[in-house]
């Protein structure tokens, strides 16, 4: 399994955010409190991620979502922020590019965390 390639940004604090799955069914009987129970044994956690790189760092990239990770099809190996933890995640759909400067530019990726 590949890792997060080690010339970009390692640390994703600044611009990271988290979604779990709502891993709970709920059904309303006829009378009575409503019943409650788990959907899933883990649930799924999905991630927002930004990382801002120069062009170097952008090449850097492009090669290893094209080849390292087969265009976002391969798992790949990077800590999660919050729980500092090494996680395997899975890009969930193709990263969006924008340019924030001369020679830099912001990539914004969705990923499934699997920790």
């Amino acid at each position: 399994m590949a890792d997060w390639p080690i010339d970009l940004q390692q640390n994703a604090n600044y611009n990271y955010s988290e979604t779990w799955d709502d891993g709970t069914i709920r059904s309303q009987p006829d009378q009575g409190p409503v019943m409650t129970r788990r959907r899933y044994t883990k649930i799924r956690k999905f991630a927002t991620i930004s990382v801002w790189v120069d062009r170097p760092q952008y090449d850097t990239f492009v090669n290893f979502y094209q080849i390292s990770i087969a265009g976002g099809s391969l798992p790949f190996v990077w800590k999660d922020p919050i729980s500092d933890v090494t996680s395997d995640m899975l890009f969930l759909k193709p990263p969006s590019f924008s340019s924030v400067g001369p020679n830099t530019f912001k990539i914004d990726c969705e990923v499934e965390v699997y920790s």
